[in-house]
């Protein structure tokens, strides 16, 4: 059986669902997920499509003055890191900044963790995965988030350094070293150029363009659908999560004859390459994060379907 939602066939059933997704996957081969795949697709945070969640002009305000604060946070710790010595004032300055930072970061989780939209909560859960080869739950990030700017103003200061919280282990700590102010970047949503450049060679096929009209409809209104997806009932959930794997497959399909024609926006790629640089991934272990994050997602729903 099948219900309709803005415009959307769901499954009323988990048996149903599965056995039309496995019909799908048995009628393309390239529809076994992207786990693995070396293709810049437009899923988390290379999605294009953004949800009302995004578009609130204090948050993009915000995110724009933290940038700003952060790049002189980072300068300021730089020179510190290399011994050189720092004014009072800096040393106030670098210590206002990153508390400010911490604050703004715990916050920003919490609007993700708690939000009805579905590209808020995918890209909380994409943090709390990357972390967990780590041992860290988000819980204990926020509690080393919070602790670490005033441990840096004992540092400067000459203070005795404050005790980390309870349930901190440091020796966890120091072996993430590194990966964790990255693992933190994940859940921001980039913008990135669109993956077809304008005048592509492939875009002149009346059919070809047709498609990319129908998919890009059809995701946007995906999107848009997912603003509310918290409210979904379990079996809802799945559902939802199953037409996101579905429209990825289309993607898939779609931008692999794209690549095979050279037809990629080289912005695009370029964009892509420099995000993963900056989070230490490859463009496969990113589409098997994107994978294991929904994945969560749907053991999610169907634990929230056991309660």
């Amino acid at each position: 059986t099948l219900i309709s939602r803005s415009g959307y066939l769901f499954c009323r059933s988990a048996a149903c669902r599965k056995t039309c997704l496995e019909r799908r996957r048995a009628a393309s081969p390239a529809a076994d997920g992207i786990a693995g795949c070396s293709l810049f697709l437009p899923v988390g945070p290379f999605c294009p499509f953004r949800s009302d969640f995004w578009s609130d002009p204090s948050l993009q305000s915000q995110a724009e003055e933290m940038a700003i604060k952060q790049q002189r946070e980072a300068e300021l710790t730089a020179r510190f890191r290399l011994g050189q010595t720092l004014t009072p004032e800096e040393k106030s300055e670098l210590c206002s900044s990153m508390k400010a930072s911490s604050e703004y970061w715990i916050s920003n989780q919490m609007r993700l963790r708690y939000a009805d939209d579905f590209q808020a909560l995918e890209s909380f859960k994409i943090t709390e995965v990357k972390l967990e080869p780590f041992g860290f739950s988000m819980d204990t990030l926020e509690a080393l988030v919070k602790w670490t700017p005033e441990q840096v103003s004992c540092m400067l200061e000459g203070r005795p350094p404050t005790p980390p919280p309870a349930g901190l282990n440091m020796m966890k700590i120091q072996q993430a070293g590194q990966s964790l102010p990255t693992i933190m970047s994940l859940s921001d949503m980039k913008k990135f150029s669109s993956f077809v450049a304008e005048g592509s060679e492939a875009l002149q096929s009346e059919l070809v363009q047709e498609e990319l009209k129908t998919l890009t409809t059809e995701h946007q209104a995906l999107i848009s659908l997912g603003s509310n997806y918290r409210q979904f009932d379990p079996r809802g959930k799945e559902a939802y999560l199953d037409q996101i794997a579905l429209v990825q497959e289309r993607w898939k399909i779609f931008m692999t004859r794209f690549q095979l024609m050279g037809e990629l926006n080289p912005d695009f790629l370029e964009e892509s390459q420099r995000y993963l640089m900056q989070v230490g991934m490859t463009i496969e272990q990113f589409n098997s994060l994107i994978q294991d994050v929904h994945q969560r997602m749907r053991e999610d729903a169907q634990k929230e379907a056991l309660r």
